[in-house]
């Protein structure tokens, strides 16, 4: 099972989504995976902060347009 994560993880390394492909793989060899709420959460709260600190400049930008 490790070999099996660690060949997908290899594939998806350039994207970001070896987490997921791991996950997929375990899922689908009946694995049943539990994740704590508040590590979710935290996850959850990583991912929007950094996509909010991506899409701020350009989004201020537009808004300085439309602003009177």
């Amino acid at each position: 099972m490790a070999t099996l994560a660690r060949s997908l993880c290899r594939a998806g390394h350039r994207f970001g989504i070896c987490p997921l492909f791991a996950r997929a793989a375990l899922r689908l060899a009946g694995r049943e995976l539990a994740c704590p709420v508040r590590v979710r959460e935290a996850g959850q709260c990583a991912i929007g902060t950094a996509l909010g600190l991506y899409f701020t400049a350009p989004v201020l930008a537009v808004l300085t347009i439309y602003t009177p």
